[in-house]
């Protein structure tokens, strides 16, 4: 089985936004709502589980009475390099996920940024840990030997360890 493949994937594109997907992810099953000349961006070597949801907007302006201004206006969302969406997650607007990180499943992840090779979960998204890097595979421990091995993971290997020493 191809690991990088597209299963479903719902894209609603509004009022000059823009999605830009990178190579070699894979996606099961997913809507992306970009509206107001916001971007989603997804990096390359991504993984996105079923029902997993990518908002710039809420869809429905929220205004002060007051002034007239709109107070839940639309916002980017970047999803670097080698993240993994588990199940059922909704990402919405002004969110920034570091590379080689892991967004655990039913998490709702708002406003916030996260930095490179973290576990983010949660009701809010919260962080729960960081130097960590995830594979498409499961094995006990790491092996470079292993014929096995997913071809990328030494290069997410490298880079967990340049963002640990930049840190």
């Amino acid at each position: 089985m191809d690991p990088f493949r597209i299963g479903s994937l719902s894209i609603g594109v509004k009022h000059g936004g823009h999605v830009l997907i990178g190579k070699a992810t894979s996606i099961e099953g997913a809507y992306i709502l970009c509206d107001h000349g916001c971007t989603v961006t997804l990096g390359e070597d991504c993984m996105l589980s079923y029902n997993v949801q990518l908002r710039t907007t809420d869809a429905h302006g929220i205004y002060a009475v007051e002034t007239g201004e709109r107070l839940n206006a639309a916002e980017d969302i970047t999803i670097s390099d080698h993240v993994w969406i588990g199940q059922s997650v909704l990402v919405s607007k002004g969110v920034n996920i570091g590379r080689n990180s892991v967004v655990g499943a039913g998490s709702f992840v708002q406003k916030q940024s996260f930095p490179p090779s973290c576990i983010l979960a949660g009701t809010p998204a919260r962080l729960l840990r960081t130097g960590i890097v995830w594979d498409r595979r499961e094995a006990e421990e790491v092996c470079f030997d292993d014929d096995s091995m997913d071809p990328l993971f030494r290069k997410w290997w490298d880079a967990a360890h340049e963002d640990m020493s930049s840190s």
